[in-house]
């Protein structure tokens, strides 16, 4: 048995070693030394040494031809034989077979192991009545959705193992039926940096709580005992050798916990995603947190055949792929003809090629973990496209690179007086069914670019954004748009979180309406923005900072905390009816807008009982325009234009404008008032100028009074509607 040693200080440099310099210091560094056996049957000895003074040695074995080369790709070893470069480059074998670096982290040297695990996929045709096992091999398992085998090569026997699947020499395929030779690799555990926020409890109001779902969840195992999972269990099994379905590594029941969690072991404050689904459990992984792909396939194929409509896989192989490679094979054959969908984890580095299988797989849902400073916020320019083909599978390539002729220009813009961290999206909402979206993180304040293509049919865009609380992990300020229709070729401006902020009615939340039972019910988004059609809230503390009363006439009928309430026994006679708003924010966190107090007057009676069960309630509005800086702020000292605008709900039929409005300002927070001359335009609309003092005054409040036809009516007042600089 001849052998080789080479030292190498690069990629494929080979050479002498060189001799240490006299006197030169000795280094105290410490190697480490891997032996490792190959499918070919060479034994390579490879060196970690201290800098570049890294050593391969090489063992041929008996009949072996050819020489052998050393490539180094990054912080990778390859070991390439002559026997193997042909089949190699051919695509019938697996050049990770040959990465010694990548073996020796897999576990796969000759001290952790005395087999070489493979993956023989075959051709379709052969597939259904599996080829004999080759000679120097064992079968340890059938993987039907690829048309393989999982096979264990003993190292001893190595060199009869690779003689049975190329009797050819220099042939560009492998004896034995094998179409294709690869690692049988290893994927670890993924655990995202951060937990995305999916806005479960609003899909658990609309009652998506997963009932009727069964979810496989293939990772470490599972805690059967844990209350949040186990009433939630329906099966469970191991694909790890020697080891049962228990979960002695923890990140199996943690994520089964967060899919379907009951929130029985925190007395329901920490439920899962969807608390109401069936849990399947594999264990794939080991209690180390690794696992080899050929059982992880067996455990998707097992998922299937046990019913699961969605498979979820926090893991993945540390070594990015394209996508091809037997997990990702069996992903896409499992998926197809109503298969489950497959939920996948991309794995927690970040940049272009970073993704491992099996979430490189083109028929994976493949979701990347969020950093906290990720987002869009941090792009000057974005593009929202969607490429649809209904009906059909298209027989061309996916890419979608449209030209600016055919999209919409939208200039967002985004206020705050402060650096502040937030979130948002731009969802896509078909015709046929809901959208899907996660929030990313954006930075406020903002200007950036965007393009965005038009939507067939009756789809529509929609868009949200949110300022987080301090701790960044909840929404302390959100504003949902209306639905969005852009035109190719057109440009648009959107602006968020601008002055004035106050109760304002929008389409992204129910409004007030009447039934036939003579009840009332009401919600009032009380932090409402500029933007056109926008509605905004402060879902975190609203009970805190927000009370309403209801009136009849003069006659208090309820009152009670929070935006939105309910009013039984009405009168059925018309009567005149006065809902108040009352709204505060912390003045240390929010410049604008700390305090506001709204009053709507209108006139209901009984709905006929032959017409629909509920109808709308028309409140009369009020829009403000008013052009201030990022940071909400108007110049001291200088004439300011108010644009002041009043209607019942725009989408709402037969809506009616205000015809009578009066304005209001304070410079002290509402401690003294001043009436300013209101100009009405040909529009509708009134405006009114007026210089702010130079000095003394940090902020304009506003007071504002409108009248409509049959007894409308509204009030408002907002303190600190914008501030002065």
């Amino acid at each position: 048995m001849g052998g080789m040693l080479v030292p190498f200080a690069g990629a494929g440099t080979a050479g002498a070693a060189p001799a240490p310099r006299p006197g030169a210091p000795r280094s105290d560094a410490t190697t480490e030394s891997h032996t490792v056996t190959l499918v070919t049957g060479d034994v390579v000895r490879y060196v970690d040494g201290p800098g570049d003074r890294d050593t391969v040695t090489v063992d041929r074995p008996d009949g072996a031809s050819g020489g052998v080369r050393i490539q180094q790709a990054g912080d990778d070893v390859y070991v390439l034989p002559d026997e193997a470069t042909t089949l190699i480059a051919a695509g019938t074998l697996d050049r990770r077979l040959f990465n010694v670096s990548a073996l020796v982290r897999m576990g796969y040297d000759d001290e952790g192991t005395g087999a070489i695990p493979v993956i023989a996929t075959y051709p379709p045709a052969r597939a259904k009545a599996l080829p004999a096992t080759p000679r120097g091999a064992q079968k340890v398992r059938t993987l039907a959705s690829i048309h393989g085998a999982a096979l264990s090569a003993d190292k001893d026997g190595a060199r009869t193992f690779w003689d049975a699947i190329t009797r050819t020499p220099s042939a560009r395929s492998l004896d034995s039926g094998i179409a294709k030779l690869w690692l049988d690799g290893r994927s670890e555990a993924l655990l995202a940096d951060s937990v995305p926020q999916v806005r479960a409890p609003e899909a658990w109001a609309a009652g998506f709580d997963g009932k009727g779902t069964k979810v496989a969840v293939l990772d470490t195992g599972i805690d059967a005992d844990h209350p949040d999972v186990k009433d939630r269990l329906v099966g469970a099994r191991s694909f790890v050798p020697g080891e049962e379905v228990d979960d002695k590594h923890g990140h199996g029941t943690h994520v089964a916990s967060t899919i379907a969690g009951s929130g029985a072991g925190s007395d329901g404050a920490n439920k899962g995603v969807a608390p109401a689904a069936a849990l399947l459990v594999g264990k794939v992984l080991s209690d180390e947190g690794s696992g080899a792909d050929s059982g992880i396939i067996e455990a998707m194929e097992w998922a299937k055949a046990e019913g699961a409509d969605i498979v979820s896989m926090s893991l993945g192989s540390p070594v990015p792929d394209d996508g091809t490679d037997p997990m990702s094979q069996a992903v896409n054959s499992l998926s197809a003809d109503g298969g489950p969908l497959f939920v996948i984890a991309a794995g927690n580095a970040y940049g272009a090629g970073t993704i491992g299988s099996p979430g490189s797989a083109e028929q994976a849902l493949t979701v990347a973990a969020v950093d906290k400073r990720d987002g869009r916020g941090f792009a000057d320019y974005l593009y929202d496209l969607v490429d649809r083909h209904d009906g059909t599978i298209p027989d061309r390539s996916l890419a979608f690179a449209p030209s600016t002729r055919r999209l919409a220009k939208v200039e967002n813009t985004f206020y705050g007086h402060k650096k502040t961290l937030g979130a948002g999206y731009r969802y896509d909402i078909p015709d046929y069914g809901p959208g899907l979206g996660f929030e990313e993180y954006e930075q406020f304040p903002d200007v950036r670019t965007e393009w965005v293509n038009p939507l067939p049919g009756d789809s529509f865009w929609y868009e949200n954004h949110s300022v987080l609380d301090a701790e960044e992990s909840d929404r302390a300020h959100e504003m949902r748009s209306a639905e969005l229709d852009y035109r190719a070729g057109k440009g648009y401006r959107a602006e968020w979180f601008a002055p004035v902020t106050r109760p304002r009615l929008g389409t992204g939340y129910w409004g007030p309406f009447r039934t036939v039972d003579n009840d009332l019910q009401f919600n009032i988004t009380p932090w409402t923005d500029a933007g056109a059609g926008h509605s905004g809230s402060m879902p975190e503390n609203e009970y805190d900072t927000t009370s309403y009363a209801f009136y009849q006439g003069d006659t208090q009928l309820k009152k009670g905390a929070g935006r939105a309430g309910y009013i039984g026994d009405l009168s059925a006679e018309k009567r005149p009816y006065r809902l108040v708003i009352d709204s505060a924010r912390d003045a240390k966190t929010w410049k604008t807008s700390t305090r506001t107090r709204s009053e709507w007057g209108f006139v209901s009676g009984a709905l006929d009982e032959a017409g629909p069960y509920r109808a709308d309630i028309p409140l009369l509005q009020l829009d403000y325009a008013v052009d201030t800086d990022l940071a909400g702020d108007v110049r001291a000292g200088r004439t300011t234009e108010i644009g002041l605008t009043s209607g019942t709900q725009e989408w709402l039929p037969g809506a009616v404008k205000a015809n009578k409005a009066s304005l209001s300002v304070s410079y002290d927070d509402g401690k003294h008032w001043t009436k300013v001359d209101l100009r009405k335009k040909k529009t509708g609309e009134w405006t009114a100028k007026l210089r702010t003092p130079s000095k003394g005054a940090t902020s304009v409040s506003l007071k504002a009074h409108a009248q409509g036809p049959g007894g409308l009516v509204v009030d408002q007042q907002i303190i600190r509607a914008f501030g002065l600089k």
